[in-house]
């Protein structure tokens, strides 16, 4: 004899699963609908490698939207593993965020005095 199997997304509630399971027993005549949890995978978060430039006071991307990992080996090798041009004393710097960060800009020294 072979199974089938009837995948459904439904919700959390418990009380939803148990009428649907039943529904599914009524309307297929089948012996048992069981229901089991997936995990859905998280949806990945990327992150951009940005560079501030002292000199000019913005920020601009230097990478497009990565995975973490790769916008960390971007960040080694425009420092060279962090070496040089990693903090705001470098003038010039790298820094990783989440995409979608939006940088705001204070308006230099002295702007919100």
């Amino acid at each position: 004899m072979k199974k089938r199997q009837i995948i459904v997304h439904v919700s959390d509630d418990e009380k939803e699963l148990e009428i649907l399971c039943k529904a599914i027993e009524a309307i297929t005549g089948v012996d048992r609908v069981e229901a089991i949890e997936i995990e859905e995978p998280e949806e990945e978060k990327l992150f951009v490698v940005r560079l501030y430039d002292g000199f000019d006071n913005q920020w601009m991307d230097v990478s497009k939207p990565v995975p973490k990992a790769e916008a960390d080996r971007i960040w080694n090798e425009k420092t060279k593993n962090g070496t040089e041009k990693r903090n705001y004393g470098d003038i010039d710097y790298f820094a990783v965020y989440p995409a979608g960060t939006r940088m705001i800009y204070a308006g230099g020294f002295g702007a919100h005095d």
